[in-house]
């Protein structure tokens, strides 16, 4: 009786202290700190914590930008929203539309930064007055878009956070 409650017991304490992997798809899961609530709606999970938040969503051609079907060119038009390079390429109403929404979402060459894991890219931003961030990862099948909002440090424990999987559970 008494291994039993100490097994028990055990178990319980490795449940709480865990991280869970939020697997966002068959290629990248995120292993996050628990979070004091989750929430769900239409195409976007939130993790809130007490002193920040982060969402995700999988993005598609037809809802990156509002009113406009951007399918086959979504992952020109995130490259375009990092880099002016990409951005002159694209036909010029899109290229004001990519220039536009970076700078909403503050991009500028000094808070980005574009890296590659496997065969994941992950383009990121950090806006340090408004305390927001902007990750888009991009596999060989979707783009995946991590919003935030708190301090740098939360911010960069999140890109950390994001790992390529080898393989198991595909929600997709």
């Amino acid at each position: 009786m008494r291994a039993h409650l100490v097994a028990t017991l055990l178990l319980f304490s490795c449940l709480c202290n865990a991280n869970p992997t939020l697997i966002i798809s068959s290629s990248v899961e995120i292993r996050a700190e628990f979070p004091a609530q989750i929430a769900h709606g239409n195409n976007l999970l939130i993790y809130k914590y007490t002193n920040w938040y982060f969402s995700h969503e999988r993005l598609d051609g037809a809802r990156i930008y509002p009113g406009i079907d951007l399918t086959g060119m979504d992952r020109e038009y995130v490259h375009a929203l990092f880099d002016n390079n990409a951005r002159q390429s694209l036909p010029k109403w899109l290229g004001v539309l990519a220039e536009e929404q970076a700078t909403s979402f503050g991009i500028l060459k000094e808070n980005s930064e574009a890296t590659r894991s496997g065969d994941l890219e992950i383009l990121t931003t950090y806006n340090v007055t408004e305390k927001r961030g902007e990750i888009f990862i991009l596999t060989k099948k979707d783009i995946h878009r991590l919003s935030m909002k708190g301090e740098k440090e939360h911010f960069n424990k999140l890109i950390a956070s994001i790992k390529e999987r080898e393989n198991g559970f595909d929600p997709d």
